[in-house]
């Protein structure tokens, strides 16, 4: 309480006393007050509260769980109905007090007459009287350190006595949810009897009544009874056995270390246990896994459904199982097949007699024999071979040495062996390709994804294939150049510029380009010359700068009756332009014409 003007508020832990009040005494212990005694409670004001200009609220409850009620004088202030507040048996009362409108109301504390003070430490009374400075122990220094909240009542517990271990008569507190959550107890004994009853419904117990007669001999148990079975009461039955090894739980991958009940045989059937690894020890050996293969059933005609047993070489050496048809997979694999043909003894010559297996297609894929003459036969027909061919692995980049079969025409058809370069020089000689080409389908129109075979000269002169869309990228031909090159060819329109030309009544402009060279005519005409002598005329594609003037003819009419000559060029060295060397003014109200044919060089 460092401020001694800001309010504050305690709440004094609820108390109850469960003894007779025959005996006054009043306990501080960590914020809890414990009282009994005979006469009541008295509350007053410490001096030190009273000094506070905005005294704390005190609140704080006593529970009279007494048979008789309790009286509660209050000094310096007041309860509820008077001065004294009387407390009944097995009632709650609760005493809140603060500073009032008047001044005259103050928090009340606990006090203590000379019958009281020989049970007290000092630092008890200091904490009640205010009349010395109080350690910890102080009951309002600890109502703040222990609240009445879950980490409170932590604090309380962790520093309580351990006791181990309980006995029957020890109690636990509880909240009664039925009853307001009023505090109650209850012994060992109530919450086990209590547990025993819940668990009981989700639980079977240890032993049924049968089982706890076999144990004790108490009574004859029934046939169920699990020791009766096993042996202590006669000797069980196929089917009771067969009962209870029924009864038990399943386990799905059982380990080495289980083990099983057998009956050994070599000591007077007297049961016995033996691992699941000792069992399988003696049951896979060499002499009892192939005793039990000869003892089985045999069966003829083994079907791909049936399965066998193998030992896993990957794995372990596990045994699996497998069905012939996975066996008939893998055993006759062309891996595998190729194998054991391979180790077969070699035939340097075989002949037409000789037979060999073959896959029957057109019979369920069965087995059967064939002859050597017969697979010739049946393989080297034209069907057959173009079958074989198609079947084949495709090699992407066949070499000089790779040969191929041919029939040799020159020797009663005989097959004959020759390799690419062989073929090569004969197939690409210069008359037989020019043959082949002048034999091919012409296409007027190639599309880009078409292709066309060339001699590499940066490959020792390989042949490559190369296609029109990368022919045309080389030679720049683009839709521009497509273009250019249909212009250069055809007459094209154009509109030259005529320096201060009067009105025209018509204009034809034309040219034509053939690589570089430019030729065309003008032909415009007016019916006002208007006194106009012409200067200047563009042309439609710049001229080459060849340092000169390039003559052109150039005639102009200045009226309807007369006509001269311009001595027009094409100046080729500055303006790159129609200029004019004699040209006349036209006649002012009088028709006038040019007409102008050039040709000259330019860039290509």
């Amino acid at each position: 309480m460092s401020n001694k003007n800001t309010p504050k508020t305690f709440q004094v832990k609820r108390v109850t006393t469960t003894q007779a009040l025959s005996a006054r005494d009043i306990r501080v212990d960590y914020g809890h007050i414990m009282v009994t005694g005979a006469g009541g409670i008295a509350l007053t004001v410490p001096t030190p509260i009273k000094d506070w200009a905005a005294p704390p609220r005190v609140e704080f409850w006593i529970t009279n769980n007494s048979a008789g009620s309790v009286t509660c004088p209050c000094t310096n202030g007041y309860a509820q109905g008077g001065d004294n507040l009387t407390i009944a048996s097995g009632v709650t009362a609760q005493f809140m007090c603060s500073q009032d409108g008047s001044g005259s109301g103050y928090i009340w504390t606990v006090i203590y007459d000379a019958a009281l003070a020989s049970t007290l430490t000092a630092d008890e009374v200091a904490a009640i009287t205010g009349a010395a400075t109080p350690t910890a122990l102080n009951v309002f220094a600890t109502m703040a350190d222990v609240p009445e909240t879950a980490a409170g009542e932590g604090a309380i517990i962790a520093a309580a006595t351990t006791k181990n271990p309980p006995v029957d008569a020890d109690m636990m507190g509880f909240a009664d949810s039925a009853a307001a959550n009023v505090l109650k107890k209850a012994t060992f004994t109530q919450i086990k009897a209590f547990l025993k009853t819940y668990f009981d419904t989700i639980y079977e117990a240890i032993f049924t009544a049968d089982q706890t007669a076999a144990v004790t001999g108490a009574n004859a148990p029934s046939a169920a009874n699990v020791f009766a079975t096993m042996g202590d009461v006669g000797t069980p039955t196929p089917a009771e056995l067969g009962s209870s090894i029924a009864a038990c739980s399943a386990k799905a991958s059982p380990i080495d270390a289980d083990s099983v009940v057998i009956c050994d045989s070599a000591a007077a059937n007297v049961g016995k246990e033996t691992t699941i690894a000792e069992l399988r020890t003696v049951m896979l050996g060499a002499d009892g896994l192939g005793t039990g293969i000869a003892a089985l059933a045999a069966k003829a005609v083994p079907i791909d459904a049936d399965s066998i047993v193998l030992v896993d070489s990957a794995d372990t050496n596990d045994a699996k199982e497998t069905t012939i048809a996975e066996l008939k997979a893998v055993m006759l694999s062309s891996a595998n097949v190729g194998a054991a043909i391979a180790g077969y003894d070699a035939k340097a010559s075989p002949i037409d007699a000789d037979s060999i297996a073959l896959c029957d297609s057109a019979a369920a894929n069965v087995g059967k024999e064939v002859t050597l003459a017969q697979l010739r036969s049946a393989l080297v027909s034209a069907d057959a071979l173009g079958t074989v061919i198609a079947g084949l692995a495709a090699k992407a980049i066949p070499i000089d040495a790779d040969s191929i079969a041919i029939c040799d025409s020159a020797d009663t058809n005989d097959a004959k062996e020759v390799t690419l370069a062989e073929l090569r020089t004969a197939l690409l000689a210069a008359d037989p390709l020019g043959t082949v080409v002048n034999g091919l389908t012409g296409k007027a129109t190639p599309v880009d994804a078409d292709e066309f075979v060339l001699a590499d000269s940066a490959a020792t002169n390989d042949a490559k294939k190369v296609t029109w869309a990368e022919i045309k990228t080389v030679i720049g031909y683009t839709s521009t150049v497509k273009t250019a090159l249909q212009n250069s060819v055809n007459w094209q329109d154009w509109v030259p510029t005529i320096a201060s030309s009067p009105a025209q009544d018509s204009l034809v402009a034309r040219y034509q380009r053939i690589g570089n060279s430019v030729r065309g005519f003008i032909d415009v005409r007016g019916s006002d010359g208007d006194g106009w002598t012409p200067s200047t005329i563009t042309l439609p594609v710049a001229p080459q700068d060849v340092n000169a003037r390039i003559p052109i003819m150039a005639w102009q009419s200045v009226n309807a009756a007369t006509r001269t000559n311009m001595y027009g060029y094409i100046d080729a060295e500055t303006d790159l332009r129609i200029e004019f060397g004699a040209a006349a003014a036209c006649t002012d109200t009088q028709a006038w014409t040019i007409e102008i044919w050039f040709e000259y060089e330019v860039a290509a």
